[in-house]
């Protein structure tokens, strides 16, 4: 399934002071006819890279299925590890024993974001302590606005698009390692990665051309002429062909990625803005925003085969079913639309809440944000393959992504859970991420993005990869030096194996945000029942806070009574707020303000005594 977006225009982490010892040549274990062996390569700053093999102990020939799992633990008793048998360790691990939580874990995955601050924040979903799901940002000299990863070099690459650059960030050491400058006024946005995996494809959105970016060397390979305006790429389909399409001149490019050559120039409909190939009709899909619907051209003659009359305002095309079927969002008119793609017809419409924009697709559902609203619109995939576009409205946070416009973008905040059962969902005015499981009706976790606003959110999958026959490689960040069992589980064949390696030094923690103090100004009453509560929120005594989402908690002392309601902003970190309702007693307020990273626990004004006395302030 891939999605592609309208563009910019239309929509209107660093880690210190450690340095890594590895063992020289890698340890091998050999159990039951197969060998197991490990070594770690640091990248220094804390990372590194973990690398593992299984093969054949007498052959060398790669084990075929292999899927293994690690863990890394710090040694605090040499005497306790030296005890514990491996296949102790790995039960446990697997287990999920409270006893043995690893402290390096080859089987996860981070959260990565794109912020509105000009930085890219690394988040560990599955730490569950406060304060400690922050692993690494990385500091960007410019606003990023579109961003991929390239696993193969480990690069994340960021269009910084005013700055007329693209950055280069190494997401083993989470460093920026290079900026590569595309020219003056030549606004890179739009990024595609090429099917070698060390290449990505820049739009220049001031100029009628493309460039080819060596991600390894970090220079401009060469440059290609396309249409002019905005540009969407896409490297999705057979052949050696890239597609951009170009939104002044209502083109779609094909370029051939070998030679850097334009071999054909294809006209659509009005103000193409996305791109994507269905292989169930081996057709590229391009959607118009401003007229001719979606086109569905063959690449093998260069020619339009098929269009689908298309409503002005459709800005975002998600494919799903192998091409078969599509969805379009129209941001105009506020509608979904189910199209068959090999047939080449429109089969359903429904209405959406105001200004829908992504979407984004798991194995049984598809997802659906709009700008002012924070629902998220959920649609099974069941029914819509027979013509019917079911769906509930599940909430994912408190504020609309409306109310932070500077934080739209072109890149997603959308992304897939890993598991396949679920999606992310960055909302930019709660910062935070809201993590939704299908089937249910509120998401299952939240995670803070520490009071930055998201402009683009994406899933680093930092588990063991298979990067050739029988060799697995994951990134791995130590928190503290020292020396670290190693762990090592394969059910088909069964093996457990356990190494020890050592890694020096130690590591400073990531320099997290300083919470805005509250500071209760007045207390007064307005009726019988009703109180108003005025605080402050500054993060110093001449830098006041902002931010419109931010809650007051009134709970009852020596009772059940409690009241909440939002506050609202008076200007300069001053808010007001206020309950009805209040019997008679002692009261504790509270407030809470996820986007300054404010919890209820770390907001307390203070205690308030109901009625208040005559003429009653702080």
């Amino acid at each position: 399934m891939n999605t592609v977006r309208l563009p910019f225009v239309a929509l209107g982490l660093a880690l210190l002071g450690m340095a890594g010892a590895a063992c020289a040549a890698p340890m091998r274990i050999e159990q039951g006819g197969v060998a197991v062996s490990f070594d770690y390569a640091p990248a220094g700053d804390g990372s590194g890279v973990a690398r593992l093999s299984i093969t054949d102990a007498r052959s060398g020939r790669a084990i075929e299925g292999a899927r293994p799992a690690a863990w890394l633990l710090a040694r605090r008793s040499e005497q306790v590890a030296d005890e514990t048998r491996c296949e102790d360790k790995a039960r446990d691990l697997i287990a999920g024993s409270l006893g043995a939580q690893p402290d390096v874990d080859l089987n996860g995955y981070r959260l990565v974001t794109l912020n509105q601050d000009d930085t890219v924040a690394f988040i560990n979903p599955l730490v569950s302590l406060k304060n400690t799901q922050l692993e690494s940002i990385v500091q960007l000299p410019a606003t990023g606005h579109d961003w991929l990863l390239a696993p193969r070099v480990q690069r994340l690459v960021v269009s910084l698009r005013d700055a007329g650059a693209v950055a280069l960030i190494d997401v083993v050491s989470r460093r920026l390692v290079g900026t590569v400058q595309t020219g003056k006024g030549s606004l890179p946005t739009r990024l595609a990665l090429d099917p070698d995996g060390q290449r990505a494809w820049v739009g220049l959105d001031g100029s009628d051309e493309v460039l080819a970016l060596d991600l390894r060397e970090a220079r401009i390979a060469g440059r290609a002429r396309v249409g002019r305006g905005l540009h969407t790429l896409t490297t999705a389909g057979p052949g050696p062909w890239l597609a951009v399409t170009s939104a002044d001149s209502d083109t779609v490019s094909f370029v051939d990625r070998s030679t850097l050559k334009t071999v054909a120039e294809v006209r659509v409909g009005a103000t193409p803005v996305a791109a994507a190939w269905s292989a169930a009709a081996q057709r590229l899909a391009v959607l118009s925003i401003n007229g001719g619907g979606l086109a569905l051209i063959d690449p093998t003659t260069k020619r339009v085969t098929g269009t689908v009359p298309m409503a002005r305002g459709a800005l975002a095309l998600g494919l799903f079913d192998d091409g078969r079927r599509a969805m379009v969002l129209n941001g105009r008119d506020d509608t979904l639309t189910l199209l068959d793609l090999a047939t080449a017809q429109a089969v359903a419409t429904r209405k959406l809440p105001a200004r829908p924009d992504q979407i984004a697709f798991s194995r049984d559902f598809a997802y659906v944000r709009s700008q002012t609203t924070p629902q998220m619109q959920v649609i099974a995939l069941a029914q819509a393959r027979d013509g019917r576009l079911d769906g509930v409205a599940v909430p994912m946070g408190r504020s609309a992504p409306e109310a932070a416009p500077e934080a739209l973008n072109v890149a997603d905040v959308l992304a897939p859970a890993p598991e396949g059962n679920g999606v992310l969902l960055a909302n930019p005015a709660d910062g935070s991420i809201y993590r939704y499981v299908q089937g249910l009706m509120v998401p299952v976790n939240t995670h803070s993005n520490y009071r930055r606003r998201a402009r683009g959110l994406l899933v680093l999958d930092s588990s063991l990869a298979e990067r050739g026959p029988g060799r697995f490689e994951a990134p791995a960040h130590f928190r503290q030096g020292g020396r670290y069992d190693v762990v090592v589980r394969n059910l088909r064949p069964a093996i457990t194996a356990c190494f020890t390696i050592a890694v020096e030094g130690t590591m400073a923690p990531v320099a997290l945000p300083v919470a805005p103090k509250p500071r209760l100004v007045a207390t007064r009453a307005l009726a019988h029942d009703t109180v108003e509560v005025e605080f402050m929120l500054a993060e110093s005594a001449d830098r006041p806070a902002r931010t419109d989402d931010v809650v007051l908690l009134l709970v009852q002392r020596a009772g059940v009574w409690q009241g909440r309601t939002r506050a609202a902003p008076l200007g300069d970190g001053r808010y007001r707020a206020r309950l009805r309702g209040l019997p008679p007693g002692a009261f504790e307020a509270m407030v809470e303000a996820p986007a300054l990273a404010i919890a209820f626990s770390d907001g307390r004004l203070g205690r308030l005594q109901w009625p208040l006395a005559e003429g009653r302030a702080p």
